[in-house]
């Protein structure tokens, strides 16, 4: 009896150690550049077109359809957004926006009349 048991565990001990090594190492973790890490991820610039509801100097609200409902985005102006046109309500304007956290700053705003 003790010999099935120290055979069984034998065995056992065996099968676990080939399972072991043949288990896939783990991957060492990529190193950070200096740069990146100092640096912020790399931005896309979007566009939205429609027409504005209200503006100041610290934000812009713009109307647009989107699959045939009618909504509203606010845009963060700052003071290297770059502005064309008469920017007031009513106007049609086109905003080229980055995403910053949760907010969208305006790069350009673009009004026609």
């Amino acid at each position: 009896m003790k010999s099935k048991v120290l055979m069984m565990s034998a065995l056992a001990v065996a099968m676990l150690g080939t399972v072991w090594a043949q288990a896939p190492a783990a991957k060492p973790a990529k190193k950070a550049h200096a740069a990146s890490a100092t640096a912020s991820p790399k931005m896309h610039t979007r566009v939205a077109t429609g027409s504005i509801v209200s503006v100041d100097d610290s934000k812009l609200v713009l109307s647009h359809k989107v699959k045939g409902k009618t909504e509203e985005m606010t845009f963060s102006l700052n003071a290297s957004t770059q502005r064309q046109g008469k920017l007031q309500s009513g106007s049609k304007a086109t905003v080229h926006y980055t995403t910053e956290g949760s907010d969208m700053v305006a790069t350009t705003v673009k009004a026609s009349s």
